[in-house]
């Protein structure tokens, strides 16, 4: 019944873009919600067409026009400013202006993807609001979150994939506010979401021991089967037994240790049976074989054998296999990290190592291990991204030189004498 007709043109064929959906459909709703408020009658059009005259750079334009009072020519230029409106005739017009923001949220977010935003007008007759959007070759994907001012209250939060198949998307989903993390077990189930929802980025949790990219490791290579204009961000993500010595530990868990916690982490590895938990104090061997014994169900599930020391364990395991080690890391005498380097040597390198720690792994004086931290863009890094980046690095990692104390301080009394 509405006064206002709504038309559509958009042709067949348009090529395909790659961009943040939810942003570029919000532009269009603010344009045509800007039209609807200045339009009592008449028309209402959107129109889409591929725009090649610039054969270099061809984009498509996407158009909202309507037959509302028109823009004076002077504020054409400034229409798209935060909370500046066209002047209006009358006090209903200007409160079906609301405050001004539409406009210039639309043109932030246009110019994120590498568009351009733009109106024609003449007053009386109409106006006509322009965005145009590079196509794929050339389209950068919106990666970063919005300044406050620029925010949508119950927009969708933009997609970060994660390939990882331990717990981080718990640890993003603590510390990346204002994302929906979306975890997947392998990069070909990362390409299938990238494809149906063109995430803001994927993150590829992957190993230490993985991280080799100056010989060509599985690092280096890992973002080429992910052939989308989309940030591919590799790291080791600082959760679960990445955060322990690669190689030593298979996973941790940290004291007190509930029943469920310790069920998942000894269901991760199959057939295990028989467990060997190394401890030195009773009571907390006490409640761990009285979980172990009885099992998530009721049933007798595992055979448990104990040893005190680091010295024990090494005698017991040579004597009988077990499946899986249960290791204290703050054993007396021999510690947890030479036991399982022990039994990394004498025993197997296979075996699964449960480290037990009253402490968050990391803060225990745990060996320094390097770190790569790689991103690649298949939509090409302009010469402000690459500083960008680059200053960002610079303000948040800092040297660890290690300085001889002694040495400067006997120096400094020379070159006082």
């Amino acid at each position: 019944d509405s006064p206002v007709r709504l038309c559509t043109d958009v042709p067949d064929g348009l090529p395909s873009l790659f961009i943040d959906r939810t942003r570029i459909r919000q532009v269009l709703l603010n344009l045509l919600a800007n039209a609807c408020r200045f339009t009592a009658s008449g028309e209402i059009r959107v129109t889409a067409g591929l725009d090649d005259s610039q054969p270099d750079a061809p984009t498509v334009v996407v158009s909202v026009s309507d037959t509302g009072p028109g823009i004076p020519p002077e504020q054409l230029e400034s229409i798209f400013d935060e909370f500046l409106q066209s002047s209006v005739s009358t006090l209903e017009e200007q409160h079906r202006a609301g405050k001004g923001l539409g406009l210039a949220i639309a043109k932030r977010f246009v110019q994120l993807h590498g568009g351009r935003i733009w109106a024609e007008s003449q007053v009386g007759h109409g106006s006509t609001f322009h965005f145009s959007l590079p196509l794929a070759q050339k389209q950068t994907v919106l990666l970063g979150a919005l300044p406050p001012e620029l925010s949508i209250p119950g927009a969708d939060n933009p997609t970060v994939v994660l390939v990882d198949e331990g717990e981080g998307q718990a640890f993003l989903s603590r510390h990346l506010e204002g994302y929906s993390i979306v975890q997947v077990p392998d990069v070909t189930q990362a390409r299938k979401v990238v494809r149906e929802q063109h995430p803001a980025a994927v993150v590829i949790n992957v190993p230490p021991e993985l991280e080799d990219v100056s010989s060509g490791g599985r690092l280096a290579t890992q973002s080429l089967v992910i052939p989308e204009p989309v940030p591919v961000i590799q790291c080791s993500l600082p959760v679960g037994r990445w955060l322990l010595e690669p190689g030593l530990f298979s996973d941790w868990l940290i004291k007190p240790i509930d029943s469920d916690r310790l069920f998942r982490a000894l269901e991760r590895y199959a057939g295990v049976r028989r467990i060997l938990i190394v401890e030195d104090d009773r009571a907390f061997v006490h409640l761990l074989r009285r979980m172990l014994d009885v099992g998530p169900e009721g049933q007798a599930r595992y055979q448990v054998d104990w040893a005190h020391s680091g010295e024990e364990a090494l005698a017991k395991l040579k004597e009988q296999a077990v499946d899986a080690v249960l290791l204290d890391i703050s054993l007396p005498g021999m510690d947890g990290r030479s036991v399982a380097s022990a039994i990394r040597t004498q025993i197997s390198p296979q075996l699964p190592i449960i480290a037990l720690t009253a402490r968050r792994p990391g803060s225990e004086g745990a060996a320094r291990v390097p770190r790569v931290f790689s991103v690649t863009s298949y939509a090409g890094l302009s010469e402000s991204d690459t500083l960008g980046l680059i200053k960002a690095c610079l303000s948040q990692l800092k040297p660890a030189y290690v300085v001889d104390t002694s040495s400067a301080f006997e120096q400094a009394v020379r070159s006082e004498s």
